[in-house]
């Protein structure tokens, strides 16, 4: 099947937990092809110059409101509707699955447009948007059914019960359903597979972004993260793009359409397979290797709940679970997993690298990072070894210019920008904050060719960054009781606003005030509205509209409804290439 958002070419592909030798006869085989690992160099992104995406960062639950306050500012201007791709990881993947799927208008899902001036105490007390209402859900881990960890109950299914609870049960988007890319391609692949003919299906909205892309990172289990692959995860598809530079290598199959380098155990892409049969086993028959319908759907809690495990792993508050939570790959199977799924922020927290993987080249970039930028820092001082703390700026940026990545958080491998494109990016954002302007730049960046994430390079891409931070003009206009609150720092209700820190008491999930919530997401909503203008500036021009003269008008929708009646009763074999051969035709005029 082909994705031409993804800029995918035709291909079937499959996805398989286990691979075996022995020939299936399983009666819920779903899909076929002849060559299970086949090269496929058409998934690599090439640069496309018409395609527009907004890349929202994680950050847990921080990143989930300021997502949604952006949306809320696009939206009200009317720039989502040029946007074809959005890429989310964590937080922002929680809380953009409801705009992504859910029913409802904007105002309803988003919230109303709001204005900085009528934020006071009072109003900012009222219940959030819809879609931000899981950053308050005082969740406990029994609540909703959801299961304790003291039940002896998987830790994963935990952390996945609870982010459903707060971020999907509200929506009815918690169901076990299988993910389709749109409407016609759940009706294709129930044509296709007579057992799916009566199974759930998820698929979003027309009016959406029409790619949905989930940062997530797969990884041998019981490995350290320097074995960790990227893996994107869309409703249509889910895999990552295949080597760029290949090699004379020893594989072994590993998680479909992953497999394993014997040598260095490291993992390596073979493509990507429909999310529907992800999680299917997958073995050879006579005319080929089959995948299996897989025991449970790979459904959406699963999917934004592995690329937000750190974060769900914070809101559980057990004390009992790794620093850093994995999930199984096979968690049905009572034998320990082979490999495993983790947070997506673990390599990249920006979101950004799948959208230059694919090759889009205009990009919106919002950074909900947790450094306000400093100010006072002397940019003349900068060299390689630039501290993220000390410059104020979110490593999730500084790793994409070289800087700041650690070989210990494998974010050292993430450059895609010159070093020397930094600085005046910097200086410009200290500029404008010092004005009280929102953090917002543009900027036409060369691409540089990164291995690990199968970046080609040698283009350029033009990005508006939008730093979360502080914005002075925002809060200058804030009625002046919500002004003396923030005055109080961490002793007011908005402790280090706009970065804030969520609170919890005992066993109670961490969470953020509706007031917190509130003013947030309509500080996001302001610094969407200032920098509309430069986002404006990467969209692609729009076609001009034909305008016909009014007789030809009328003699064109007159010759068109004879065509639509020529199809219907001879057959466009007919009555329709003479028409196209008429140059009196009026469509032919056209």
């Amino acid at each position: 099947k082909s994705s031409s958002c993804l800029g995918l070419s035709p291909v079937l592909l499959l996805m398989g937990s286990e691979l075996s030798c022995h020939p299936c006869t399983h009666p819920h085989a779903v899909g076929e092809v002849s060559a299970t690992f086949q090269q496929q160099p058409a998934l690599l992104g090439k640069p496309d110059d018409s395609k527009t995406a907004l890349c929202l960062s994680g950050g847990g639950l921080r990143s989930a409101v300021c997502a949604v306050g952006f949306l809320r500012g696009l939206e009200k201007l009317g720039l989502m509707a040029p946007i074809e791709v959005l890429s989310v990881v964590s937080g922002s993947a929680w809380a953009t699955a409801g705009y992504m799927f859910a029913p409802g208008a904007c105002s309803e899902l988003l919230g109303k447009a709001t204005r900085p001036a009528e934020l006071t105490l009072d109003f900012l007390s009222q219940p959030p948007p819809r879609l931000a209402e899981g950053a308050t859900a005082q969740v406990m881990p029994t609540a909703r059914g959801t299961c304790c960890l003291s039940s002896g109950n998987n830790s994963h299914e935990v952390c996945r019960s609870l982010v459903s609870a707060a971020w999907l049960e509200p929506f009815d988007l918690h169901g076990e359903a299988y993910l389709a890319g749109s409407e016609d391609s759940m009706l294709q692949i129930k044509a296709e597979n007579s057992e799916l003919k009566d199974r759930a299906f998820l698929f979003p909205r027309k009016d959406r972004p029409g790619t949905w892309l989930v940062g997530s990172v797969v990884l041998p289990a019981e490995e350290e993260l320097n074995k960790a692959h990227p893996m994107l995860m869309s409703p249509e598809y889910i895999g990552a793009p295949m080597p760029l530079w290949s090699r004379s290598r020893i594989y072994e199959p590993a998680i479909f359409p992953f497999k394993k380098d014997v040598l260095s155990g490291h993992l390596v892409s073979g493509g990507v397979v429909e999310s529907f049969a992800f999680g299917g086993k997958a073995s050879s028959s006579a005319t080929g290797s089959v995948v299996l319908l897989p025991e449970k759907p790979f459904c959406l809690s699963k999917m934004i709940t592995i690329s937000g495990l750190g974060q769900a792993e914070a809101l559980m508050k057990a004390r009992s679970l790794e620093p850093k939570l994995r999930w199984p790959a096979e968690p049905e199977l009572k034998s320990p997993s082979t490999y495993c799924f983790a947070d997506g922020g673990v390599l990249d927290n920006s979101g950004l690298m799948p959208l230059l993987q694919l090759g889009v080249q205009r990009i919106t970039w919002l950074v909900s990072g947790l450094r306000d930028l400093n100010l006072d820092f002397n940019l003349n001082t900068m060299g390689d070894d630039l501290d993220p703390d000390a410059v104020g700026i979110d490593e999730q940026v500084l790793d994409k210019f070289g800087f700041g990545g650690s070989t210990q958080s494998q974010k050292d491998r993430n450059q895609v920008f010159n070093k020397a494109e930094l600085l005046p990016i910097l200086a410009e954002l200290q500029d404008r904050r010092r004005k009280g302007l929102p953090g917002v730049v543009r900027r036409s960046l060369q691409v540089l060719q990164n291995q690990r994430w199968q970046i080609r390079g040698a283009y350029k891409v033009s990005i508006v960054l939008v730093n979360l931070g502080k914005c002075s003009n925002f809060e200058q206009q804030l009625p002046k009781a919500t002004r003396d609150e923030l005055a109080k720092g961490k002793n007011g209700l908005f402790p280090n606003f706009p970065f804030l820190e969520p609170a919890g008491a005992g066993n109670a999930l961490v969470s953020y005030t509706n007031a917190q919530v509130n003013l947030l997401a309509s500080q996001m909503e302001y610094m969407a509205e200032q920098a509309s203008a430069l986002i404006r500036g990467i969209l692609p021009r729009p076609v001009p509209k034909l305008k016909l003269r009014p007789e030809l008008d009328v003699k064109l929708h007159a010759e068109l409804d004879g065509i639509k009646q020529a199809l219907r009763k001879e057959g466009p074999a007919k009555k329709y290439p003479s028409l196209l051969r008429s140059n009196s035709s009026p469509l032919q005029k056209v």
